[in-house]
């Protein structure tokens, strides 16, 4: 996130002294619980609660949000195109998932998608406030094991890479003359 978007976040925020959090999920019992829930914490308002993503998509007041709290069944596929949407509409904010169970396959799906974070249902309401908090300040609330394999995911990316790219290299040496090989690894120590 750039330096500019973050201090408007933290204007905005300084001039309520709130985390603003826009809810989009059912009319039900859980989104009511979750209502009264935030509400009771200092430093987090749930301003509005939208039923659908479109009234979310289409609120005048959207870009004022520091995160949109997500139930996961009103999640539209495909999934990234449906984050791009909330971060068109609410482009400060930072997305945060909460369902009913979710496997580490879903949550990355999430996080590549765009959410910052993931919450069980079965959490507490201290639970959620500080997922809601931590993810308004830019950090990722995911499972630690989660995390561990994305990275390891990511390590593993690269080692294919460059494994590949190695593997080309050499069946490139293989063709070319001495002189040549000798021209291209210059080329590749950045010498003209």
């Amino acid at each position: 996130m750039n330096s500019k978007t973050d201090n408007v976040r933290q204007i905005n925020r300084a001039a309520s002294g709130r985390c603003r959090v826009a809810l989009l999920s059912s009319n039900d019992l859980i989104a009511e619980g979750i209502r009264q829930g935030i509400n009771q914490h200092d430093s987090i308002v749930l301003h509005e609660h939208f039923d659908h993503s479109a009234a979310l998509t289409s609120s005048s007041d959207s870009a004022g949000y520091d995160v949109v709290l997500v139930n996961s069944r009103l999640i539209q596929y495909p999934m990234s195109d449906f984050f791009q949407q909330l971060k068109a509409a609410a482009p400060r904010s930072r997305v945060l998932v909460f369902a009913a169970d979710a496997d580490h396959p879903y949550q990355k799906s999430l996080m590549r998608a765009g959410a910052y974070g993931f919450v069980p249902i079965d959490a507490s309401v201290d639970f959620l406030c500080q997922a809601i908090l931590a993810v308004s300040s830019g950090q990722l609330w995911f499972n630690k094991s989660l995390l561990d394999e994305m990275v390891i995911d990511a390590i593993e990316f690269e080692r294919m890479i460059e494994q590949s790219i190695k593997e080309r290299i050499n069946a490139l040496n293989e063709q070319m003359t001495r002189r040549e090989s000798d021209v291209f690894c210059l080329v590749m120590e950045g010498l003209s």
